[in-house]
Formats: C-alpha cells, structure tokens, sequence
C-alpha cells in the first residue's frame, strides 16, 4: 500500500487494537502474554501529534511548539496499491 500526502503526515501500523494498550482509568497490570493479537494491521494516518508532557511528572503542558492549538485541522491523502518490482524469469 502507498500513501501519498499533500502535506508530510504522521503514520503508525500495529498489529495490536490501541484500545488493548491503554486499560483506561483504571491501572492495570498487563504483559504481553495478556494482550490479544487480530490477525491484522490498524493503520493510523494523522496530519500531526500533540506532545506528551512538560519538563517534568507532575501534569505539566507540553511545550507550546509541541502543542495543537488550532481550532480546525485539514489534510489530504491517497491510498493506492504500491507497485509490485517485477521478478526475473
């Protein structure tokens, strides 16, 4: 698969759900004999991503280069089937 942005974009491809990372509020201790598997690959396409945190543990905003701020984001991009070399015969 070829993706082809009209601006640079930002991509992840897990063969895990995001979903079965994060517990959600609650801390739960997982390994990865815990977490499942699907015989696929999320493909996750974005224009940008925000910062983690500041400078230090305690809650801190990233810095505000690192930060989304805008009201309303856009991008444009195409999926296509890349182009398969041709082996030798």
């Amino acid at each position: 698969m070829r993706i082809e942005g009209q601006q640079p974009l930002c991509f992840s491809a897990m063969n895990i759900y995001t979903e079965n990372l994060d517990p959600g509020l609650g801390k739960k201790q997982q390994h990865p004999s815990d977490l499942h598997f699907p015989n696929q690959v999320d493909l996750h396409i974005d224009l940008a991503q925000r910062g983690l945190g500041g400078d230090d543990s305690w809650g801190a905003l990233p810095h505000q280069q690192y930060r989304l701020l805008d009201k309303k984001y856009t991008y444009t991009y195409t999926m296509r089937l890349a182009d398969l070399p041709v082996s030798p015969q």
